[in-house]
């Protein structure tokens, strides 16, 4: 749990460095789905969690409180529901890095929308900030699934 809230903070810090140019990944919500693929967390707990971590998001930066916290709660009572109805050969670095993209993606979206779609009229700032998380994703992937065979993060 520690680390959820390191990198809540690391978010907040690449937010800081990056305003005006991109948005900061989602890494609070990469490490929150990480706990919830080990199977050693209570889930419910952990949903709260994010819809937590996104209202402290929420509150900080977009001004429009609950929005990023919703998010990371819907996406993480689909996380967990889609984790536990597969089976365990289904459990694997790519299913979890497609869900990430997926969601990365989707909040990058509603974030340029609500945030910056009348500031920046050639859609930069959205490609930039997919360009930063796919990296950022993979990396926190591969971490996260290093073992041979292994069914979610250990």
């Amino acid at each position: 749990m520690k680390w959820c809230f390191v990198l809540w903070y690391l978010q907040d810090i690449l937010q800081v460095f990056g305003e005006g140019h991109f948005f900061a990944p989602p890494l609070f919500l990469v490490m929150v789905l990480l706990l919830m693929s080990s199977e050693r967390y209570d889930h419910p707990g952990l949903i709260w969690f994010a819809f937590l971590g996104g209202v402290l998001w929420d509150i900080r930066w977009t001004g429009l409180v609950g929005m990023t916290g919703g998010v990371y709660a819907v996406f993480a009572t689909f996380f967990s529901f889609l984790w536990h109805s597969m089976p365990d050969t289904g459990k694997n670095r790519t299913v979890f890095f497609t869900f990430l993209m997926v969601a990365h993606l989707i909040i990058g979206g509603l974030r340029y929308i609500l945030e910056v779609s009348f500031q920046d009229p050639n859609q930069m700032f959205f490609i930039r900030q997919q360009l930063l998380g796919l990296p950022v994703a993979y990396a926190l992937t591969r971490i996260a699934f290093s073992g041979e065979g292994s069914y979610g993060a250990s």
